[in-house]
């Protein structure tokens, strides 16, 4: 059987030897068979419009030239949503895709807040239109706080989040749209952003190590470390707990397979801020861990979950809940220069078709590299 993986960057899927795919068909990426890359001279943002899909349709009609005899696997399953309104034909061949109605639901940002904040703490917030997002308004709606995170209620990576303060309130303003709703909430200062994977079963989950995200002054994602301060590893089973019990709700609407959280942990608290159903901007460098650690990828781990074959888990769940990852993984993006000079000592480099771009959109995905904790 052909596996045909569908997504974002190459890098996702090589760190884990062999690579589990035939083909991958990707925005980002080497271009080198068997790889199809849809960005190449001119490197532009992430947008899945019409014209990426006619690629991607190209390149599995034309290129690879599929026979019955496939299967199509998913970074994220709003790529396999669209794909199976364009080719309804194509939809058999998917493989580990998630209820449409449920991504709809876990993708909005509010939905998912208001729902899980039955089960576990989410920050103040609440839905805005631009007019709306005055910063006296919510300096007074949400009293004791000087700083707020404004965020498109559909968004991912940090695109689309703004850290609204006193000074720069008008050219926060500026970049907001008339006609999409904002998620507001206050920014919660001395907190850590955390984030971590989990792969959900009916019965039962995997935890894998918290993360901490590595973020730039305007909230974009950079990065993931895993070396965690002392005071963060003294809370480590109440945030397990904490994930647990989130799992737990998603696997009983159904949701199966790979998942991201995103949470705040400060001193007493911690504060659920969003639901990632798709794998995730470490997931490549947790497929490095678990190759290295002899342990099965995450696209094995994931299978299990949508085939009902969990039980091997019991041998996996505690050696993957207690890897020692020495490692913190950079995204870089384009500012201006294009230049790789200044890179430290890094432990691996995984280019996804820098060197073809001629010309970059601003703050363009560049490439990314694993560094090795000292």
């Amino acid at each position: 059987m052909i596996k045909i993986w569908i997504g974002r960057r190459e890098t996702d899927v090589i760190t884990y030897k062999p690579v589990y795919f035939d083909y991958t068909i990707t925005y980002y990426g080497s271009n080198e068979f068997p790889n199809y890359t849809y960005v190449t001279e001119n490197r532009k943002g992430i947008k899945y419009d019409d014209d990426f899909y006619k690629f991607v349709i190209n390149c599995l009609d034309s290129r690879i030239q599929i026979t019955e005899n496939f299967e199509l696997y998913f970074y994220n399953g709003r790529i396999s949503e669209k794909l199976a309104i364009i080719r309804p034909d194509l939809k058999k061949s998917f493989r580990n895709c998630n209820s449409y109605d449920l991504l709809n639901w876990l993708n909005n940002k509010a939905y998912t807040r208001l729902w899980l904040s039955n089960l576990v703490q989410v920050p103040p917030f609440t839905l805005l239109s631009k007019p709306e997002c005055v910063y006296n308004e919510l300096n007074y709606k949400f009293k004791s706080y000087e700083q707020f995170i404004i965020q498109y209620n559909y968004s991912s990576g940090g695109d689309g989040t703004f850290l609204m303060n006193a000074t720069n309130e008008s050219f926060i303003r500026n970049k907001l749209s008339l006609y999409k709703p904002y998620l507001v909430s206050p920014y919660i200062e001395d907190a850590y952003s955390a984030c971590c994977h989990v792969i959900i079963g009916a019965k039962n989950c995997i935890i894998f190590p918290i993360g901490l995200q590595i973020l730039s002054k305007d909230m974009k994602y950079k990065g993931t470390t895993y070396n965690l301060p002392f005071e963060l590893k003294k809370k480590i089973k109440m945030i397990n707990k904490f994930i647990e019990n989130i799992s737990d709700s998603l696997a009983q609407v159904g949701y199966r397979g790979i998942c991201g959280y995103d949470f705040l942990v400060n001193e007493d608290d911690i504060f659920l801020i969003e639901i990632n159903p798709r794998y995730m901007g470490s997931s490549y460098l947790m497929n490095k861990v678990l190759y290295e650690n002899n342990l099965p990828s995450l696209f094995e781990l994931n299978d299990n979950a949508f085939q009902n074959k969990t039980d091997s888990w019991i041998k996996y769940k505690s050696k993957i809940s207690k890897l020692d990852i020495c490692y913190t993984s950079y995204a870089m993006y384009y500012t201006g220069d294009a230049s790789i000079s200044e890179l430290p000592t890094y432990d691996s480099i995984y280019f996804d078709g820098f060197a073809l771009a001629s010309s970059y959109d601003p703050n363009v995905y560049l490439y990314s590299y694993i560094i090795r904790n000292k």
